[in-house]
């Protein structure tokens, strides 16, 4: 008799302290959203190698990433290719909604546009904050403030920004602040003139004087970023050095003068810090341009420098660890990065890549400011910033490439059709992309595309409410998902 009510009894008791645990677990007010442009696991293994095999500070090669507790894997085919863009993969991952590539939140006839979980979380009370190492108008960033038919109308896109409210954007400039590029004659949100010309900028609004109109404070100096203050409100901080595109720096090439993305992250969260919480986004773009110029030692540099934000936002969840969520994933893979090729086997040497001095932009700038240069002063240009030649032995094979490409770019483009210069090259500088290829074959990469692949990505995560983010999933069901934490809060 008596166990017959015992166990029930039990039962009712174990119930009863899972349902006061579930009162007590609390939805998370912080959220963080990583994204790796181009970032894929090829590239997360890339990283992880390259640590393990030459920096000692990494004695167990993984990167805070990859620590994380839950783990998923997400679809990012867009409404109209199976290999998506940045921009329908942005729209899917802040809006929840497909659409063609090249479209920056909108359906594909342009008749409808989306809702980010950006502006949902601001029109819950939340403060927002969007950081980028490209350009604010570029593709991921737009996707959380701003509706185009096109991600290529960056004057468009620009002017929504400061129309947005969001507290705190940082990281690169702008495109096409002025219109100048702009095919766009009028907009009634951005000019009183209708009668805008749309290649002087005649007629259009500064897009930085826009926004100062609008409440923002411009900030594009080391000094004046580091001297902001918590309560600050409405700030556009743009990184003093820029380089192509209006974006930061590679990694690689930073200077004492830059700023590296985890201080954007670490600024971001003293002054997006409040009681009603806030929505953070947070991307590596250049991981992405790394990878669609093959580019494998700056691809790298930028996925550490990408892990190392993440750090800081790691920081803050260790304060708030029930409060605060963290997902990371990359929006594409680019490059189709893989660990092993004909030519190595499997042999893999990553100490290699550290021969390459440089990004890629930066080596290309030198070689195409040569005038009918020799091959051996072309090639001194090689050794200078890969080792090839030099401190790494080329064999046979290697200088009939490299004389090749040399031949392609100052002697005779005739003596290859279009359509091997584009595999071969891409649209890069043919000696420089050639040297590239040829470091990474020896170091064991394998590459297969400048462009993107339609590869599932993975999704890791930690926090509050990062048990809704393991799983094999599409894109769309990020912000999904996001948006149902907000509305519990």
């Amino acid at each position: 008799m008596k166990k017959r009510y015992l166990l029930p009894l039990i039962a009712l008791i174990i119930l009863g302290l899972f349902g006061a645990c579930k009162e007590e677990e609390k939805n998370p007010k912080y959220l963080f959203l990583f994204i790796g442009d181009g970032m894929g696991l090829g590239q997360e293994q890339l990283a992880e190698s390259f640590l393990g095999a030459y920096d000692q500070a990494y004695p167990t090669p993984q990167l805070h990433m990859t620590r994380m507790p839950q783990k998923g894997i997400v679809t990012t085919y867009s409404k109209s290719h199976k290999i998506t863009d940045s921009a329908a993969a942005g729209t899917a991952f802040s809006s929840g909604e497909k659409t063609t590539n090249g479209m920056v939140m909108m359906n594909p006839d342009t008749t409808q546009t989306y809702t980010s979980v950006a502006t949902y979380a601001k029109k819950k009370g939340m403060k927002i904050g969007i950081i980028s190492t490209v350009s604010l108008d570029h593709a991921t960033p737009a996707v959380f403030y701003a509706h185009a038919p096109s991600r290529n109308n960056y004057y468009e896109i620009g002017m929504q920004l400061p129309e947005s409210g969001f507290d705190y954007f940082a990281g690169g400039g702008f495109r096409d602040p002025k219109g100048l590029k702009s095919n766009t004659k009028y907009s009634e949100n951005y000019t009183n003139q209708k009668t805008a010309n749309n290649n002087t900028g005649e007629g259009k609004k500064d897009l930085l004087t826009y926004a100062k109109e609008k409440g923002y404070t411009l900030i594009n100096s080391k000094q004046d970023f580091k001297a902001l203050p918590a309560d600050a409100e409405k700030i556009i901080a743009i990184n003093p050095e820029l380089q192509g595109g209006a974006a930061m720096p590679y990694t690689i090439d930073r200077t004492e003068g830059s700023l590296a993305l985890s201080d954007y992250v670490s600024k971001g969260i003293e002054i997006l810090d409040n009681d009603k919480g806030f929505f953070m986004m947070v991307e590596g773009g250049k991981i992405d341009w790394a990878c669609h110029a093959n580019d494998a030692i700056a691809a790298i540099h930028e996925m550490v420098d990408f892990d190392k934000a993440i750090g800081e936002a790691l920081k803050f969840y260790e304060q708030h660890p029930e409060e605060t969520l963290i997902v990371i994933t990359g929006d594409h893979e680019t490059g189709g990065l893989s660990m092993g090729n004909t030519l190595s086997g499997k042999k893999t040497d990553y100490q290699l890549l550290k021969n390459q001095t440089a990004s890629l932009e930066v080596i290309e700038k030198e070689m195409r400011a040569l005038v009918s240069p020799s091959f051996d002063q072309v090639m001194e240009v090689v050794k200078s910033y890969f080792g090839l030649g030099d401190k790494i032995a080329l064999t046979p094979y290697d200088e009939k490439r490299l004389q090749k490409a040399y031949r392609y770019a100052f002697v005779a483009k005739d003596k290859v059709s279009p359509r091997e210069a584009n595999r071969l090259y891409g649209y890069y500088e043919p000696v420089c992309i050639t040297a590239a290829a040829i470091l990474a074959e020896k170091a064991g990469i394998a590459w297969t595309t400048f462009s993107h692949t339609s590869m599932p990505l993975p999704v890791h995560s930690i926090g509050a409410g990062s048990d809704q983010f393991g799983g094999f999933y599409d894109n769309t069901d990020i912000p999904k998902r996001f948006m149902a934490l907000i509305d519990k809060q």
